[in-house]
């Protein structure tokens, strides 16, 4: 079995180096669910899949069932992070992107309300929102800004949602009355994102 691995590594890395510039991977409805391992594994044996969003369909949905089995609980960072994540969206219920400074600040007045012993700085938040997941961010003079599309905004509520660090329902807040139930997609089916989203 070591041999034929070795075998079948070395075709894929062929394949690879002969479609470099040519590979795209297609988008398939869920990645943005997996955690940055998990994703980075997923691209890569979705790679040579890519023309075929049915097999990239099924192999998300693999990466969805163990993501679930193997998930451990948020470490302390990643859950402050998500946590002022899921506040920030409902006190700026039609903001389009968020500056990483200022959910930094907001962060730490959070973990100060709570009497938390740590505070974070804002290379600590950038890694935990990769680690979360949440990768749609651009420099700008500024520094590093988050945009919060709709499918973002998804992700934050399932996530809050399956780590039981949501506050329960947030009046006016379509998302909250979805997540975690039978169809959280039901708010973009129905167009109501009310947000102002300007990516470049």
């Amino acid at each position: 079995m070591v041999d034929i691995a070795d075998v079948l590594r070395q075709q894929l890395l062929q394949y690879r180096l002969e479609n470099y510039h040519s590979l795209r991977l297609t988008k398939v409805e869920g990645d943005e669910r997996l955690y940055s391992r998990t994703r980075d594994l997923y691209h890569a044996l979705a790679l040579p899949l890519a023309s075929n969003a049915d097999l990239c369909g099924c192999l998300v949905r693999f990466f969805e069932i163990q993501q679930d089995i193997n998930r451990e609980p948020l470490s302390p960072t990643s859950a402050a992070v998500l946590r002022s994540l899921y506040d920030w969206i409902h006190v700026n219920l039609k903001e389009g992107k968020c500056a990483q400074k200022d959910l930094t600040f907001g962060i730490n007045l959070n973990l100060e309300r709570l009497q938390e012993t740590f505070r974070l700085n804002a290379h600590e938040v950038g890694r935990a929102l990769t680690n979360l997941g949440f990768t749609n961010r651009k420099r700008t003079n500024a520094g590093f800004v988050l945009w919060l599309d709709l499918r973002t905004r998804k992700r934050i509520h399932n996530l809050a949602y399956d780590n039981a660090i949501n506050e329960g329902f947030r009046s006016g807040c379509e998302l909250c009355r979805n997540a975690g139930g039978p169809n959280p997609a039901s708010a973009e089916i129905k167009g109501d994102s009310g947000i102002k989203s300007k990516q470049g």
